[in-house]
C-alpha cells in the first residue's frame, strides 16, 4: 500500500488542513441528518466526501471523536451508492471499504466494476 510521508515542517499545515476537512464533513453530516426526512436528495454522499474518506484511508488517519459517527455513516453509505458512482468513485470506495474492515462490501464494489 502507498505510504504517505509528511515532509518536515509541513506537519502543522497538514493538521490545519485535516481540521478544516473534518469540520466540513461534520457540517455536511449534521445538515444531512437534519434534512434526511425533508429531502432524500440531501442523503447522497458527495464526491468531496468520498475523497476525504480516501485521503484518511491512505494516511491511516482515524476520525476525531466528533467525526466518528459521520465517518461511519458515510462509509456505510458507500455500499448503497454504487449506481451513483463513476468507475473511479467505485474503485476508491472499494479501497475505503476494505481498509475500514468491510472486505465483503469492497468485493461487491469491485465486482460491480
Amino acid at each position: 500500500m502507498l505510504e504517505i510521508t509528511i515532509p518536515e515542517g509541513m506537519t502543522e499545515l497538514c493538521e490545519n488542513a485535516y481540521t478544516y476537512l473534518d469540520d466540513t464533513i461534520l457540517k455536511e453530516y449534521t445538515t444531512s441528518q437534519k434534512n434526511k426526512q425533508a429531502s432524500p436528495e440531501s442523503y447522497r454522499i458527495s464526491e468531496s466526501t468520498i475523497h476525504y474518506l480516501y485521503l484518511c484511508t491512505l494516511t491511516d488517519r482515524k476520525p476525531s471523536k466528533e467525526n466518528i459517527a459521520a465517518n461511519d455513516f458515510y462509509i456505510t453509505k458507500l455500499s448503497g451508492s454504487l449506481q451513483e458512482l463513476t468507475p473511479y468513485g467505485k474503485a476508491i470506495s472499494a479501497i475505503i471499504l476494505f481498509k475500514n474492515g468491510r472486505p465483503e462490501e469492497a468485493k461487491n464494489v469491485i465486482e460491480s466494476l
